[in-house]
């Protein structure tokens, strides 16, 4: 933008903002625009006038008021697109590839974001072709919040990619520098039957793909193809690099047999690989109200209580269902019910997989008809979003917002209400608009009100932030709640950026007003309702939170100043032969710091280079390892970064200094764990597992994680890149004969040191434990009484007419389970099945729970 356009532009916006009044101004307005309309300045005085302000202190910071001589907004173009940029080279000599395709695919982010602020226009841009020279240049809006993809392709060569959320913005572009693009192979084949006949539409993924991520290099990815009619399928269009690579081969209703692997040998064009899947059972039925009215689009879960596993289906237009099973379990089970216009429930029936013509009947779900208008003026509120849920819901299946967008005069009709204790709130977009507090409802059938929600209009608050020398602090996040704040870690509820899932929330929790970043003058402009009479703030500087309070009375022509605690800067070296890849992070975090005080990791630059501010105090530097695994069998992988103890420095922040880190990490070196599953004493092929790790030192912070894998066709495994630890196996098997699957965790605790390999045989037992459950005051038999809580018991399990119930597997050391009865809860505990037997039969009496 040239100079005299930017003057131009500048003096229409002072024009307005001497023009137009608050309610004229669209809610797309930049918020310290709408601030301006009010006649409260979004730039003050400099710093210097703060001597003489009134101050009121903490015991780390300062909080004063005091009212300045309006000047004149600061106006400067803002970055508005994004930028993505690289050169395509070949891997092997460096050379530009001229012909690779770019191509950039974005798309909306969760309900809640779209309910928020409505549907976002975006059209993918034409596919980009590099000439001679290599180079990409990518440009296109910002739209967060949403999600784009980007994927580069060159015939034969690995196709790289990279995936980004709210973290790839106008103002952190990403410029790829030299992009290597390897050489990879074609793999091609057929999917097949077990009677060798062509299966159309499945699905083929080649999992765990390492050096396809732009960002880093070890993130496992995935390429997809699907086959044709005749069961063929080319993955041509991804090459897949040299190596060994997992295999999932999935189509609804059918389980893959094999291979589950496919290795590519370093320079061969093409690798062809057969894969074979057999048919699973199903259950079919239909869906209808009670009058017999047939139900479509009503989803049908079947609750097997397999960890990673769905095996859901959904109505047609004539209410006819289908669900297939994700592999051969025999064991009954529920079937729970969702839709938007349907009562959600679970049934209390049990299903068994090759169950034909169920029929399930549901109640429509409730509506009534809603108006949102403001408290004072009784004016319509025409953009919000709503949530409405049963109170005692706790899945963000019911409790995501909806109804987001325009809603003329302010009133639209919220449907799939449940019957029984409700509860309602509106979230209006237009910030200086109070969400709503929660409105506690009964649905009941055939008396349903309407409602009509009052909005409070709040009132504009500026907050300038500076440092002790007041100097202006810009691009710091200012949050301001409806109470005060005791910890900078304090559970907040934010019920504009958040699911409000907490139904259950204690009501002492902050609710969250407004949140903005502070400009180049330091001021942050949010809102405040004059119904709060004190409130909270919450500071976050560079991934650090400080808490102020806010007290009335406030003006609106005085800012509030936030006077920061002093801080220093670490500046630091990571010295790790790792440290290129984009695995490793530190993580600085306060001494005595509770666990949700804990900082994000670090970003350490390829050289190893890490820097931050930090307020004063005293800080450990701890070593974060960026692992990844593949969900073997379950689909997708997961990852994140894991904490090493001990930590590597103990130092301290001091107010205006600089304090420099050269950590070395060699002695933190990945471990490696190899051994056998056995079962029964002997080797189990191919069998599913996870490990369990915890961290080798006591970490009062909590820590460790869950990783699946799974052992060759000899039961045997070797697992690289583990973090140095204590590890505990669970096993999870399918018994072919009985048609069920289950899982038993090891009693072995294993401890993997740093760049040692540890090796363990871990042996497993899978037997049967009978119990008949007694009551504690009569010894009658409790019969026919649903129990849980014990590894074994599949979701449904009841007691049987003579108060026996069967856990298979049984947990291979002492348990218990729960009973319920209508009016009281029963307990067993300090179970164990006999290692030497098949089957346990114990008769115990129950105890009553106790809290």
């Amino acid at each position: 933008m040239n100079n005299k356009l930017k003057v131009t532009v500048t003096m229409v916006g002072l024009l307005l903002a001497v023009l137009v009044v608050w309610k004229g101004y669209p809610q797309d307005k930049p918020l310290s625009d709408r601030i301006a309309a009010t006649g409260t300045p979004s730039s003050f005085d400099a710093p210097e006038s703060l001597g003489e302000a009134e101050s009121a202190e903490n015991s780390e910071a300062q909080v004063s008021r005091t009212s300045v001589e309006h000047e004149e907004p600061i106006s400067e173009d803002a970055p508005s697109n994004i930028i993505l940029s690289g050169r395509c080279v070949a891997a092997e000599s460096g050379h530009p590839l001229e012909g690779c395709e770019i191509e950039l695919h974005g798309w909306g982010t969760n309900a809640n974001d779209r309910a928020m602020r409505g549907a976002v226009e975006w059209e993918d841009p034409p596919v980009q072709v590099t000439g001679p020279d290599g180079v990409f240049h990518l440009e296109f809006p910002d739209l967060n919040p949403f999600q784009y993809a980007v994927s580069i392709r060159y015939p034969g060569r690995v196709t790289r990619r990279g995936r980004w959320s709210r973290d790839l913005t106008a103002d952190n572009p990403r410029a790829f520098g030299d992009i290597p693009m390897a050489l990879g192979a074609v793999i091609r084949g057929r999917v097949v039957s077990e009677s060798g006949e062509g299966i159309p539409e499945a699905r083929i993924s080649v999992d765990g793909l390492t050096g396809v991520d732009l960002e880093r290099e070890s993130d496992l990815q995935s390429t997809v193809g699907r086959t044709d009619e005749s069961g063929a399928y080319v993955l041509d269009r991804s090459a897949i690099p040299p190596g060994t690579w997992a295999v999932r081969v999935s189509k609804t209703g059918y389980l893959g047999v094999g291979p589950e692997t496919v290795t590519v040998v370093p320079g061969e064009a093409e690798t062809v690989v057969d894969f074979k899947v057999r048919s699973l059972p199903y259950l079919s039925g239909r869906v209808q109200l009670a009058d017999g009215t047939s139900i479509s689009r009503v989803g049908v879960r079947a609750e097997t209580g397999i960890s990673g596993r769905t095996a859901s289906g959904r109505s047609d237009d004539q209410g006819e269902f289908r669900v297939y099973a994700t592999q051969a379990d025999t064991t009954p089970f529920p079937l729970s019910i969702e839709g938007n216009l349907v009562e959600a429930f679970e049934t209390e029936q049990t299903y068994s997989w090759g169950q034909r013509d169920i029929v399930i009947t549901v109640q429509s779900a409730l509506s009534f008809d809603l108006a949102v208008v403001e408290v004072d003026s009784g004016a319509a509120v025409e953009q919000y979003a709503v949530t409405c849920h049963r109170v005692d819901a706790n899945s963000s299946r019911y409790t995501d917002k909806r109804l987001g967008g325009e809603h003329p005069d302010g009133k639209d009709t919220v449907s799939g209400v449940f019957r029984g204790e409700n509860v309602l709130t509106v979230i209006p977009w237009d910030p200086a608009l109070r969400v709503s507090e929660k409105r506690a409802f009964t649905a009941v059938e055939g008396a349903m009100e309407d409602h009509v929600v009052e909005i409070e209009r709040m009132q504009p608050l500026a907050v300038r932030v500076q440092r002790p020398d007041k100097t202006l602090v810009e691009g710091a996040s200012v949050s301001v709640a409806d109470r005060p704040i005791e910890s900078p870690h304090a559970r907040l509820l934010d019920p504009r950026g958040g699911r409000m899932s907490f139904s259950g929330a204690p009501p002492d929790w902050p609710t969250v007003l407004a949140t903005a970043s502070t400009g180049r003058d330091g001021i942050a402009a949010l809102f405040f309702p004059e119904s709060v009479k004190d409130g909270g703030l919450l500071v976050a500087v560079n991934g650090e939170t400080q808490v102020f309070p806010l007290v009335r009375p406030l003006e609106q022509d005085s800012p509030i100043v936030i006077t920061l605690q002093g801080a220093g800067t670490v500046v630091g070296v990571l010295r790790h032969p790792d440290v290129a890849t984009g695995n490793l992070s530190i993580s600085l975090e306060r001494v005595g710091a509770p666990r949700r005080g804990s900082r994000r990791p670090l970003e350490v630059s390829k050289e190893g280079e890490f820097s931050a501010e930090l307020p004063v105090g005293e800080y450990e530097a701890y070593l974060m390892i960026y692992r990844e695994v593949l969900h073997h069998g379950y689909g997708g992988s997961s990852g994140g970064f894991r904490k090493l103890e001990p930590p590597l420095a103990l130092f301290g922040v001091k107010d205006g200094e600089e304090t420099r880190l050269d950590l070395e990490t060699t002695q933190f070196a990945p471990g490696t764990l190899t051994g056998r599953v056995l079962l029964d004493g002997e080797a189990l092929a191919s069998a599913e597992f996870q490990f369990s790790y915890r961290p080798a030192v006591e970490n009062p912070r909590g820590g460790g994680g869950t990783s699946f894998y799974t052992a060759d066709a000899n039961g045997e495994f070797t697992i690289e890149d583990l973090v140095p630890g204590d590890y505990q196996m669970l096993l999870r098997v399918t018994n072919e004969e009985l048609g069920m699957t289950g899982s038993v965790t090891s009693p072995d605790i294993v401890r993997v040191h740093s760049g040692t390999t540890a090796s363990h045989d871990f042996a497993f037992r899978f037997r049967t434990v009978r119990v008949r459950v007694l009551h504690p005051d009569t010894g009658e038999p409790l019969a026919l009484l649903p129990c849980n809580g014990a590894p074994g018991l599949t979701r449904g399990t009841h007691t049987d007419q003579d108060g026996w119930v069967t856990i298979w597997p049984a947990p291979m050391s002492t348990f218990g389970f729960s009973i319920f009865a209508e009016d009281e809860l029963f307990v067993l505990r300090d179970l164990q099945a006999e290692p030497d037997l098949a089957t346990t039969e114990i008769e115990a009496r129950a105890a009553r729970y106790e809290q």
